[in-house]
């Protein structure tokens, strides 16, 4: 009878390289191998840690380090064990078999996913930083298991970890290079992606990328945000629709890309992302009430505690960056068409950012977008003006960081009181009115905030200020209160600490209106996102749900269905998530058409809007584009609804 190892020469190689390499181990480990202070979470779902062996043909050595400390393997090796040297020659003397010095790891903690392989319980997984190793297929194998049993000889727990492997056919850390090998030799393996897919949906995502320093807070309803101030950096139990200049955003419930917070975190630079169980984040809970540090680099998420010192050196480093609005122009009290007959006026200074955008869209898809009109800055103007009202104003405005931020929102609110119980000139009623009865007979139509300091290259506030609504048959009291409402907008406490935070002057910005049909028998809604790329299409990210279920404000209580628009075909391609309420795109077939003409305008919107941009800075910018799907008797039909560029720094 034969040995057993010239049967199975892979076997008898791994049962020598076992022997050999356990005689020259040291133990080099603290008394817990897996520091839960080094934890990070890894690809929104994965709990992980960051190892290196070092010394590997010789006296080989595990160091599991903080990734919150140094930013890779490469530069653990250099400044956490003094070699000095560079990534070249590390990457080097990790991937070439002959010299080998190193072999950089992730583990992931599965402990908590229940994941079952062949009836057995899966704890841990291992993956190698692929440096596209030279070793043949049967002795790269050969490392994986002399690496899994140098981990074993620290911790016993450790026994038969899942092998992460990838799908590429020429590297040596493919399925079908080593993936016959490691079942031999009786390890279970899966490429990432299916491991991913197996320990079910994100349990963390960030959707605003970066780095967030600051005081991390816990708010438990919308009511505590009237105690965060921009240094802090809130853990939010709910879904805010509106949210003051913050530090970073956590929240606990489920955000979409395309919501509200999350263009307004874009569009401020600020660090967003929601974790559903602060646990599922390493350290969290444990720091809330301290000053901390976050950041998502190389797709892993880790928070560790910094000084109050070092927070305020950060803070001095990178400042807020300041905004210049053009003054309004305040001329005219009667409506104005948005009409090509008064091209002179279809300036933001005339009219607002969202009504100047509005009529570029009406301009060029007068099929797809309601015809419209808009109020100048005027009427607004004279509301402001009234002496008990501008004199409230011209304090606030001298005093505002002398005074607390309770005392500077009591302020606010007196001001918004006084705009309430303030009047609308006759001159500006009577025009509405007439446009109410030449084109809007029976129907209801919307009185949309249409700023100076809203919708423009750099500064989107999104959400910032009001809309109202006004049916054709109610008084002219209820139109008086309905415009007002939305001045007042301009001086609610979020709008003006937004002001405040970016520099932006309070007396060159105000309220102009924007005048549509209120959109009727909505059969969906969506968010679309243009994101530039290397060709001349860009990118498309479409976000829909049915009925009126809002996207730009979620409620959380439904998820809507998000995807990528192939380019090439104009159908969904890359799908993100689905809606959890009732598929749009993703489930009517008859929506297809519908997709594909939308793709179209969205292309040439992004094209139109990004005419205003330097060239050089054209790889900054996409496009924000609101879409209704509606009701007709020809079938669904879609409307535009707004569009906006939108800054990606």
């Amino acid at each position: 009878m034969k040995p057993i190892g010239s049967r199975f020469p892979l076997i008898s190689i791994l049962y020598s390289g076992w022997f050999c390499f356990i005689l020259l181990t040291t133990s080099v480990f603290p008394d817990n191998f897996f520091e839960e202070e080094f934890k990070f979470i890894s690809y929104g779902k994965l709990p992980g840690w960051k190892g290196i062996a070092t010394d590997w043909q010789s006296r080989p050595a595990i160091h599991i380090y903080n990734r919150r400390v140094f930013k890779g393997h490469a530069d653990f090796i250099n400044k956490g064990l003094g070699t000095k040297i560079r990534f070249e020659e590390f990457k080097e003397l990790s991937r070439k078999s002959k010299v080998r010095k190193y072999l950089p790891f992730y583990i992931y903690d599965l402990r908590e996913s229940n994941l079952v392989i062949k009836n057995e319980k899966i704890n841990y997984a291992l993956r190698l930083q692929d440096y596209q190793y030279d070793d043949k297929p049967i002795f790269m194998t050969k490392e994986i298991i002399k690496l899994i049993h140098l981990i074993q000889a620290e911790e016993p727990n450790f026994q038969k970890p899942l092998i992460i492997l990838n799908h590429q056919k020429n590297n040596s850390l493919s399925v079908s290079q080593i993936g016959e090998y490691l079942k031999l030799a009786g390890y279970p393996y899966l490429t990432i992606t299916t491991l991913l897919e197996k320990v079910g949906g994100n349990q963390l995502e960030v959707l605003n990328s970066g780095v967030a320093v600051g005081k991390l807070v816990y708010l438990e309803k919308e009511e505590d945000l009237s105690s965060v101030s921009e240094g802090d950096i809130p853990i939010l139990n709910f879904l805010p629709l509106q949210l003051p200049p913050v530090a970073g955003i956590i929240t606990l419930k489920p955000q979409t890309i395309l919501s509200h917070v999350n263009l307004l975190a874009k569009n401020r630079g600020t660090f967003n992302m929601y974790v559903l169980n602060l646990d599922i984040l390493p350290g969290a809970k444990s720091l809330i009430g301290k000053y901390v540090y976050i950041d998502d680099r190389d797709n892993e998420v880790s928070i560790s505690e910094v000084s109050e010192k070092f927070v305020a050196a950060y803070r001095l480093k990178n400042p807020p960056r300041k905004i210049t609005v053009e003054r309004y122009h305040s001329q005219y009290s009667m409506v104005i068409p948005l009409k090509k007959s008064f091209r002179n006026l279809m300036k933001v200074s005339t009219i607002g950012a969202k009504a100047s955008n509005y009529f570029r869209l009406l301009e060029n898809f007068p099929d797809l977008v309601r015809p419209g009109f808009a109020l100048n800055f005027k009427p607004y103007q004279e509301v402001i003006s009234r002496p008990e009202i501008e004199s409230e104003i011209q304090m606030l405005i001298q005093q505002s960081k002398l005074i607390t931020l309770a005392e500077r929102r009591k302020r606010l609110s007196k001001i918004r009181e006084l705009i309430h119980t303030s009047s609308v000139s006759q001159i500006t009623i009577h025009s509405i009115r007439s446009i109410l009865n030449k084109y809007y007979k029976g129907r209801k139509i919307r009185l949309r905030s249409s700023t100076n300091c809203e919708d423009i290259p750099g500064f989107n506030g999104a959400g910032l200020y009001v809309s109202r609504g006004f049916k054709e048959n109610q008084d002219d009291r209820i139109l008086q209160t309905q415009i007002l409402e939305v001045y007042a907008s301009f001086w609610s406490d979020y709008a003006f600490e937004e002001r405040e935070y970016y520099g932006i002057s309070h007396t060159n910005t105000g309220m102009a209106i924007l005048i549509h049909e209120s959109f009727r028998k909505e059969l969906a809604n969506g968010v679309a996102l243009t994101i530039p790329s290397q060709g001349q299409t860009p990118e498309i990210l479409v976000n829909s749900q049915s009925g009126k279920e809002s996207i730009a404000n979620p409620t959380g209580q439904f998820i809507p269905e998000s995807f990528y628009v192939n380019t090439r075909t104009l159908i969904p391609g890359k799908i993100l998530s689905k809606s959890t309420k009732e598929p749009v795109f993703l489930g009517h077939i008859e929506y297809l058409e519908l997709l594909k003409t939308l793709s179209k305008s969205i292309v040439k919107i992004h094209s139109i809007f990004l005419k205003d941009v330097p060239e050089s800075e054209r790889n900054l910018y996409g496009v924000d584009i609101e879409f209704k799907i509606m009701k007709s008797e020809d079938g669904p039909v879609f409307r535009i609804k707004q569009a906006r560029l939108l800054k990606y720094d």
